[in-house]
């Protein structure tokens, strides 16, 4: 148990200070998209949807870094201590670090969600907008169709 101290500490500072940091925002960003009302205005200008798909994107970005630690363990030691390395790589291979599989499992899960989401909400405000659109062509048609008949 005394040779697991070490990494299990780098484990959990990890986990501390990059996983659930990252977790929170995510979910944070998944209440914002789930409560977003696209008006019909917003559907034009889309400037909060737009909002969170830079901050998703952002997140996207810190979830790639974190996911490179969690593939390559060695990456999260801080330490340049060889012996550090090989009993990370020595309890990983024991299953005894499934945790990091659980955590990427779980954000891999909740970044796939926020996705779905934002991908929803863009479909509704092309479909506001392609509505618009068409009511528009309809009526700039039957205004012709009315001025050639009065004419």
């Amino acid at each position: 148990m005394s040779e697991q101290l070490p990494v299990l500490k780098e484990v959990l500072v990890f986990t501390v200070e990059e996983i659930y940091p990252l977790q929170n925002d995510i979910i944070r960003i998944l209440k914002r998209a789930v409560n977003l009302k696209a008006g019909f205005l917003e559907s034009l200008t889309r400037r909060k949807l737009s909002s969170l798909d830079r901050e998703f994107a952002s997140l996207a970005a810190r979830w790639v870094a974190i996911t490179e630690k969690i593939v390559d363990p060695g990456k999260l030691i801080s330490s340049d201590d060889p012996d550090l390395h090989a009993k990370m790589y020595r309890l990983l291979a024991k299953g005894e670090l499934a945790i990091l599989e659980q955590h990427h499992t779980r954000i891999s899960n909740l970044m796939d969600y926020v996705e779905k989401i934002l991908s929803t909400k863009r479909n509704e405000a092309n479909f506001k907008v392609t509505v618009f659109v068409s009511i528009g062509a309809v009526l700039i048609a039957v205004g012709s169709l009315l001025a050639q008949a009065f004419s």
